[in-house]
Parts: structure tokens; C-alpha cells; sequence
């Protein structure tokens, strides 16, 4: 049995076809399978640049609404600046006006010593009272032409008189600060 070098030559070429046969089949399921994946991976890209798309828009949207609150932030905080400057003066304000609360109460009763300079907000600003002088002794008939007595018995101008007497509404500032002078008496 002799071989020939033309039969051996035949014997692997044929073996070396089968193999490139089955490799080719091998690859060709594969590349049915990647085909039909390729439809799934087309969609995901598309999916992809939709989100991808959404976010960039997204992000603008924040941009303007950061901007929006920074904007209204700055507003808030120049509002409470405001506030507290307004707060500030109103208590330097409430701190007068119980100083001269308590210095009308004084002059109607025993004066009990030296009074205080208030104490404000600011410790830098001493607040000196307000002194009032005493309401100047008016006979009955001026009494009559002028106004009257209010109810501490100081004297009153002729339209406030007129406006106690025809029962005017007053004002919630002027209710307010009888209110304050009633509760200290």
C-alpha cells in the first residue's frame, strides 16, 4: 500500500473542506442570529439618544430654574435684611414710647428718681426721653370753645373732642396706642 503523495495531498484537502464547511455554517447561524439582534440594537441606540436627548433638555431647564431661585433668593435675603432693619427700629420705637409711658405715669403720680436713657437695639445709640411738659391749666369756658379733657385729663384740641363726642371711628393706630397708655396706667 503505497501511498501517493497526490492521494495524501487529496485526503487533507478534503479534510480542510469539511472543516471550512463547518466553520462556514458556524458562522452563518451567527450571523442570522447578529442580524436579528440587530433590529433590538438599532432600538436601544434610538432609546438611547432619546434619553440622551431628554437629559440635555433637562439640564437647561435646571439651569433656568437655579438661575430662578438664585434670582429669588437674592430677593428673600434683601427682604430680611429689610425686615430686620424694620424690626430694629420699631423696638427703639417701643422702647421710646415705654419710656414716655412711664414718664407721663411719673408726672402723674410720685416721680420716683432720676429716669434712665433707654436702652435700643444698637448699643451704640442712647435713646433720651422724651419729656412733655404738663397740659397748661384751661378755665371751663375755654374748656368749652377749645375742646375738652380726655380721659387722663389732659386737654384736647377742639376737632379731637368734637371726633370723641360724634363717636368717629379711630384709627388702629390711635386704638392701639390708647391700648398700650391703658395697660401701663
Amino acid at each position: 500500500m503505497t501511498f501517493s503523495f497526490s492521494l495524501i495531498l487529496d485526503v487533507v484537502l478534503a479534510v480542510l473542506l469539511v472543516v471550512m464547511i463547518w466553520y462556514s455554517v458556524m458562522l452563518n447561524r451567527r450571523l442570522t442570529r447578529f442580524r436579528g439582534n440587530r433590529e433590538q440594537m438599532e432600538k436601544l441606540a434610538a432609546t438611547f439618544n432619546d434619553a440622551t436627548t431628554r437629559a440635555t433638555d433637562s439640564i437647561g431647564d435646571l439651569r433656568i430654574a437655579s438661575d430662578a431661585l438664585q434670582d429669588q433668593l437674592a430677593k428673600a435675603e434683601s427682604l430680611r435684611d429689610d425686615l430686620v432693619f424694620l424690626v430694629d427700629r420699631g423696638t427703639i420705637a417701643a422702647d421710646r414710647l415705654e419710656e414716655n409711658v412711664r414718664l407721663a405715669r411719673d408726672e402723674h403720680g410720685a416721680v420716683t428718681g432720676p429716669v434712665n436713657p433707654v436702652e435700643t437695639a444698637d448699643p451704640l445709640e442712647a435713646v433720651e426721653p422724651i419729656r412733655q411738659r404738663p397740659a397748661p391749666k384751661v378755665s371751663a369756658k375755654a374748656q368749652d370753645s377749645e375742646g375738652g379733657l380726655d380721659d387722663i385729663g389732659m386737654t384736647v384740641p377742639a376737632a379731637v373732642a368734637d371726633a370723641k363726642k360724634s363717636g368717629a371711628p379711630r384709627s388702629e393706630a390711635e386704638r392701639a396706642l390708647l391700648k398700650a397708655i391703658r395697660s401701663v396706667s
